[in-house]
């Protein structure tokens, strides 16, 4: 895994980390935010609580595209608590705040 799809901003005033990671047209929705995720809190991907347990990945890439079809569902995005993260995802990237900030 590499950083290249990552922009990262620290505030100092309040510590507050977040990125903006964007959503590689190969990758599914799922990948991109256990991707993110392990990028924010510098965490193996293999070390981050199961994706599973908090959303179904199917269902989320289900919702936000279908490419198997051909078809791109409409702009929307879906937000949870994940690994201690708010994410907030759509069809074309990932926002990921820690959730105490």
């Amino acid at each position: 895994m590499t950083d290249e799809n990552a922009d990262s901003e620290t505030n100092n005033a309040t510590q507050s980390q977040r990125i903006v990671y964007e959503i590689d047209s190969s990758e599914r929705p799922s990948e991109a935010v256990v991707r993110a995720v392990a990028t924010l809190t510098d965490t193996p991907v293999l070390d981050l609580d199961p994706l599973y347990r908090t959303i179904d990945p199917g269902h989320l890439d289900g919702i936000l595209n279908d490419r198997e079809n051909g078809r791109t569902v409409e702009e929307s995005s879906i937000s949870f608590v994940f690994n201690g993260c708010r994410v907030t995802v759509n069809q074309n990237s990932v926002r990921v705040q820690n959730e105490g900030d």
